[in-house]
């Protein structure tokens, strides 16, 4: 899993464990609630585009959030080989300070 540079807290994972760690259960430390509403799916043969936003309201700002995002998901033999993502860091980081 590769986050977005400048991403809070973002980096390279590798393995479900270390996506669970360094990702899922971090974001329910920091985020009231943290969620990503799908909008379109799109197939790009070896790859799967997923268009969507990541809605969410902060813990210690209160702040709410609505950041405009793609996730791009490479397969091989079925499998996801490699995910990436794509969004509007500034408003995440706005939504948190």
């Amino acid at each position: 899993m590769v986050q977005n540079e400048g991403f809070p807290s973002g980096a390279t994972y590798k393995g479900a464990s270390s996506v669970i760690e360094g990702v899922f259960k971090a974001f329910n430390h920091d985020w009231e609630y943290f969620s990503f509403d799908i909008e379109q799916y799109l197939d790009a043969g070896d790859s799967i585009i997923v268009i969507g936003s990541y809605v969410g309201k902060h813990r210690k700002s209160t702040k709410l959030l609505r950041a405009g995002t793609a996730h791009v998901f490479e397969l091989r033999d079925g499998k996801v080989l490699r995910f990436r993502q794509f969004t509007d860091t500034k408003v995440i980081w706005d939504a948190m300070s």
